[in-house]
């Protein structure tokens, strides 16, 4: 009888220290803070526009030329495992990844949990336009931010 206990005891607390662990490692895609770039969106679009370095194979038209990318903005702020939910072309979702990769820290999201704020793992997906220069860059950043 000893040992049932023991061993249902045991793995109880096997149990209850795995589920921690999985917490910690969710992911949430709605939060109430939302992760915040540093300067807000304008700084954001700015940064993408300075670090972009569009390929020649750009689609001419607009609505085909924008890659969407998931990522994760971590609990310490940084930014982390990039990935394309709607490219255009290899040339430009892999330039995209290498731009999310550039990110320096945010501003990290989360909840309160028991009256203390808590800071969590976030995803977040950013669209991000190519254009042959930068001009047109922030000219279509800035009037995507106007219209907000």
């Amino acid at each position: 009888m000893k040992k049932v206990l023991l061993l249902t005891l045991l793995c109880f607390t096997y149990a209850t220290k795995a589920q921690k662990n999985t917490e910690d490692e969710l992911i949430y895609t709605t939060v109430e803070t939302v992760p915040v770039f540093v300067g807000g969106y304008k700084a954001l679009y700015s940064f993408v526009c300075e670090n972009i370095n569009p390929p020649k194979d750009i689609p001419k038209h607009k609505r085909l030329s924008k890659v969407f990318i998931k990522f994760v903005v971590e609990k310490d702020g940084t930014v982390s495992s990039p990935e394309i939910v709607k490219g255009i072309n290899d040339q430009c979702n892999n330039e995209a990844i290498r731009v999310i990769n550039l990110l320096p820290k945010w501003q990290a999201g989360g909840m309160k949990k028991y009256g203390i704020w808590k800071p969590l793992r976030v995803y977040m997906t950013l669209p991000i336009n190519f254009f042959q220069n930068k001009f047109d860059c922030e000219a279509s950043y800035n009037q995507a931010i106007i219209k907000k």
